[in-house]
C-alpha cells in the first residue's frame, strides 16, 4: 500500500484502499487540477486588476538566466553525486551530454570559442585565450558567479 502521508481518520476505509490504487503521480495530478480549478473560481471572482510586474535591464535578465543556468548544472551534479558517480564520471556524462553540439570542434582554438560563447552568458565575464604556435591553447577566465556560491564556495552540497 502507498503511505499518502494523512491518518486514515480523515478518509474511511473504502476510500483508503481506492486511494491508494490511484497512485502517488495519480493524486499529485488531481491534486494539482483542484488547485487550478480553485485558483481559477476564485480569481475569476476577483475584480479584474492590472499587476504590475518588475522591469529588468538586460544585464539582470542576463544575470538571472545564468543564475538558473549555474543551478540547474549544480543540482544536475548533485543528482549525479547520490547515485555514487565519480566528479570523473560525472564530467563525462555532461560531455556526452553536451558533445553532440559540439560536433565541428576540430581544434583547440575552436574549443575555446565554443566556451567562450557559454561564458558569455555572465554580464561580468572576462575571458583571454592565448593560442601557442604548437596548437595548443591557454584558457583564462574569471568566476562571475562566484558570489552566488557565498563565502564558504559550496551551494547544495557541491564545490567550485
Amino acid at each position: 500500500m502507498i503511505d499518502l502521508g494523512y491518518k486514515s481518520a480523515f478518509i474511511p476505509g473504502w476510500k483508503k484502499s481506492f486511494l491508494n490504487t490511484l497512485g502517488a503521480t495519480t493524486m499529485k495530478t488531481i491534486t494539482f487540477l483542484i488547485t487550478t480549478i480553485l485558483i481559477g473560481i476564485f480569481s475569476a471572482s476577483a475584480s479584474a486588476q492590472t499587476l504590475d510586474m518588475p522591469e529588468y535591464t538586460i544585464d539582470q535578465r542576463w544575470e538571472q538566466a545564468a543564475q538558473l543556468y549555474l543551478v540547474s548544472s549544480i543540482l544536475y551534479i548533485r543528482l549525479e553525486m547520490e547515485t555514487g558517480k565519480s566528479a570523473e564520471e560525472i564530467g563525462l556524462t555532461i560531455a556526452t551530454i553536451l558533445g553532440p553540439s559540439w560536433s565541428n570542434v576540430t581544434s583547440p582554438a575552436i574549443m575555446a570559442q565554443a566556451l567562450h560563447r557559454i561564458w558569455l552568458v555572465w554580464p561580468e565575464a572576462e575571458f583571454t585565450v592565448e593560442e601557442d604556435p604548437d596548437g595548443s591553447v591557454t584558457i583564462r577566465a574569471n568566476r562571475p558567479y562566484q558570489h552566488i556560491f557565498g563565502e564558504s564556495g559550496i551551494l547544495f552540497d557541491v564545490s567550485v
